[in-house]
């Protein structure tokens, strides 16, 4: 009777100091609706386990989706054609520990959902391609000044992020531009377009107010409206690259009108258009001498009203030398559009640079940058007003 008394409190004692291990362990998973869902997360780690680091390989957390979908985590920096691919990119939140990088998609931030510490070892890094009109300020504001790298389509950025880029063809294929005849079906294709101008638009009611100025446009020359806007669908509508290439046989200009006009903001509208032959006139914030070919582009903003920019629009329409003049850059560059090719930047940078020049954007600086310093603007009867 003694004997089991015993082995009784001894057992007890046993489950009481189990008990208290598994409570203290960095692998608990007790949640705190008050504080954060993942308080488990350890804050005693100062660097990389050595078992990670001895195999030179970083590790990027995406610690949010990407608008609500996590096939981002799929990517692969072997099929992007990295130069670097020493790392891995996961979206298992139990890896935080030994994570080089975590990133945050501005849009998907929550402030009941983020890491309850900033391991020393650790850089964060903010992700967004959308202007300052479509990214709530309320969202970045519980990061504090926990964001270390900035991924975005503004050319300050820590981490530029544009939507394509020119990259300039190889020998065998500047030989077969120059070819005649690929250079007599260029000529024929410019000139057997019948149409002018296209514009595929979903968002109807813009910051920018694109659509106002679509409407005095359409005054003076003919544009034909594709998307929700006009219930009139392009088909077929995926993938969408199918789309363009089939308005490229029938119009000679395409609308590349962003919602914002922006610092740098430019999508992916400009490059589909480029890619396919279509001459994009723009109509943004963006500084596109910086990053495009001279005779690639038409500025809208350039011109002081909508019926001036028709009128010019209707001379190189009927002229066949100028439409020439802006697809001559076809013959040394070709379009490049990878969705996600800037984690090869992000890789490189991992592997480059010392967790010792680890820097901070302060809530207040990321506020200025982002918001004013974006200098965001809209389009007033023929004026630019800031907004």
């Amino acid at each position: 009777m003694r004997s089991s008394m015993l082995y009784g409190v001894f057992f007890l004692l046993l489950l009481i100091i189990l008990s208290s291990l598994l409570m203290n362990s960095e692998w608990s998973c007790t949640t705190s609706k008050s504080k954060y869902i993942f308080p488990w997360i350890s804050s005693t780690y100062t660097s990389i386990p050595s078992e990670f680091s001895q195999l030179n390989m970083k590790v990027i957390l995406l610690w949010t989706p990407f608008f609500s979908s996590t096939k981002w985590s799929n990517i692969s920096l072997q099929k992007l054609n990295c130069p670097i691919t020493r790392c891995e990119i996961t979206k298992d939140r139990n890896r935080f520990n030994y994570s080089n990088l975590v990133i945050f998609h501005w849009r998907d931030t929550k402030a009941h959902d983020l890491p309850s510490t900033h391991p020393a070892f650790q850089r964060w890094a903010l992700f967004n391609l959308e202007s300052p009109h479509h990214t709530p300020v309320a969202n970045i504001q519980a990061l504090r000044n926990n964001i270390n790298w900035t991924i975005t389509y503004r050319t300050d950025s820590d981490i530029f992020v544009p939507y394509g880029k020119f990259v300039a063809k190889n020998k065998s294929e500047l030989i077969a531009v120059v070819n005649t005849d690929q250079k007599k079906s260029l000529n024929n294709t410019s000139i057997s377009k019948k149409r002018l101008a296209v514009w595929i638009v979903s968002n109807c009611k813009t910051p920018s107010n694109r659509e106002n100025f679509v409407t005095e446009l359409k005054r003076f020359i003919p544009v034909n409206v594709y998307g929700s806007c006009n219930y009139n669908r392009c088909y077929p509508i995926n993938p969408v690259m199918t789309c363009f290439k089939s308005l490229a046989q029938q119009y000679i200009f395409y609308l590349a009108f962003e919602n914002s006009i922006c610092k740098d903001y430019a999508t992916e509208k400009l490059y589909m258009a480029l890619k396919v032959g279509l001459i994009p006139v723009m109509f943004s914030g963006a500084n596109y001498s910086s990053f495009l070919p001279p005779n690639s582009y038409i500025d809208a903003l350039n011109f002081s009203s909508p019926k001036e920019l028709a009128n010019y629009l209707l001379t190189v329409s009927k002229t066949e030398k100028l439409v020439e003049n802006y697809q001559e850059w076809t013959k040394t560059f070709e379009i490049e559009i990878k969705y996600f090719y800037w984690f090869c930047d992000v890789c490189e940078k991992l592997h480059r640079e010392s967790i010792e020049n680890r820097h901070y954007h302060t809530f207040q600086k990321l506020y200025r940058w982002w918001f004013l310093e974006a200098k965001c603007k809209m389009w007033v009867n023929n004026i630019l007003k800031t907004v």
